[in-house]
């Protein structure tokens, strides 16, 4: 294994398990690569002034205590223990110098990870709809999530087949909160327009005339109580156009059928 670059404020040693010693006194140690680092019995230094820095840029690593060792810093203060991951560091602090209460911060304290994914992808069949108001797509596109911090975000994400039946008529799409009867994160400042998260206008051919859409947004989970997310859709027309989805109108081979793809994703913010 190579050895790193000392500099003044750190000594990275890299080594396995039986060529590790048991004191460091110098500014620290580094365990990299999986690693594993047995601190030796009650009452010895491991780290001395310094930081015990974890690079798992390969796999896990792990400090075994044996007995009632500690990380001690020679000024007095707080010492660290810092643990890596690629190129993303995150303290560990050992708190009065006693690696019994060592703490890490939990994942959900980082903005931008991933907390937890709630996917629905039913096998719906054909949907058709010519309603000129809001109403729900389908039953089956009903979304449960129950979040785990009320300070996340989550964001919603739905991919679905829509025919518009060569018509000039658009149709105006959107999530909604089945739950709670609100709408989700919509725009408030598009005069008269109807706020939406899809306007879709297909005028292509005939009545199989197919897109593949795809919708975002985001809303703020707020609390950790359960919600159930669905699509709403309304056929902006005068006149009575029928909308089509997850099927094509016909049922021929050269014509297609698609599963929808509801997904939600809890993001720490």
């Amino acid at each position: 294994m190579a050895i790193s670059k000392i500099s003044a404020t750190e000594l990275a040693t890299v080594a396995d398990a039986n060529t590790l010693v048991s004191t460091y006194s110098a500014s620290g140690t580094t365990i990299e690569r999986g690693e594993t680092f047995t601190l030796p019995s009650a009452g010895t230094t491991a780290v001395s002034n310094g930081a015990l820095r974890l690079e798992a840029l390969k796999g896990d690593c792990t400090i075994t205590n044996n007995g009632n060792s500690t990380l001690t810093n020679v000024s007095g203060v707080n010492g660290t223990v810092i643990m890596r991951s690629g190129a993303s560091e995150f303290p560990a602090f050992v708190r009065n110098s006693s690696l019994g209460s060592t703490t890490s911060p939990p994942r959900e304290s980082f903005v931008g990870n991933i907390i937890q994914i709630v996917t629905n992808s039913p096998q719906i069949g054909k949907v058709e709809r010519s309603v000129d108001s809001f109403g729900e797509i389908d039953s089956g596109l009903r979304t449960t999530i129950t979040p785990k911090f009320a300070t996340s975000t989550l964001l919603l994400e739905i991919n679905f087949h829509h025919g518009g039946s060569n018509s000039d008529s658009s149709a105006l799409i959107k999530f909604y909160d089945y739950t709670n009867s609100a709408d989700v994160n919509l725009v408030t400042n598009g005069g008269l327009r109807n706020p939406c998260h899809a306007h879709i206008r297909q005028k292509d051919h005939d009545s199989n005339d197919g897109d593949q859409i795809t919708m975002r947004t985001t809303v703020s989970a707020g609390s950790t109580i359960a919600r159930t997310y669905t699509l709403y859709e309304r056929s902006n027309q005068t006149s009575t156009v029928v909308k089509r989805y997850f099927l094509s109108n016909s049922d021929a081979e050269r014509l297609g059928a698609i599963r929808p793809c509801f997904t939600i994703t809890e993001i720490t913010t």
